[in-house]
């Protein structure tokens, strides 16, 4: 397979079976390349333990690279420069086009977690809180 640089890269059989589940799991994505897809896999398969996911591991990382694909396509649709992951769009006019987005810093705390602008991220979310429990260090009473 030759990459979007032009590179040959050879899929090792964990990467075989993650692009066939994206393959399978997110249809809307058969416009992207094989080879982007690839390299998606290769960048994000080091963010998700094998030994904390364990049987799920497979699937978190095909939600988590097609979540990624999502938003590249997002951004590329945008254009460069664009407001595409800022916020959701709150206001729209047809003519002359006028948008206005909701700002970066949404919710309680000013944090947008991007895993919610997408189906993917949603699922891969899902898959994190049941395979992860987080740490209580102190109890008040």
């Amino acid at each position: 397979m030759t990459t979007p640089c032009g590179c040959r890269y050879t899929a090792d059989e964990e990467e075989e079976k993650i692009f066939r589940l994206i393959r399978m799991l997110a249809p809307d994505l058969d416009d992207v390349s094989d080879s982007v897809i690839m390299v998606l896999i290769d960048i994000n398969k080091h963010y998700v333990s094998k030994e904390k996911f364990k049987s799920f591991y497979y699937e978190a990382v095909a939600y988590l690279v097609a979540h990624k694909a999502v938003l590249h396509q997002s951004i590329a649709s945008e254009g460069a420069g664009s407001n595409a992951l800022v916020g959701g769009i709150t206001s729209e006019h047809e003519g002359d086009l006028s948008r206005s987005y909701g700002s970066g810093g949404s919710g309680a705390r000013g944090y947008t977690d991007t895993f919610d602008k997408t189906l993917y991220g949603l699922e891969f979310k899902r898959i994190r809180d049941m395979c992860i429990v987080p740490v209580a260090t102190r109890f008040f009473g």
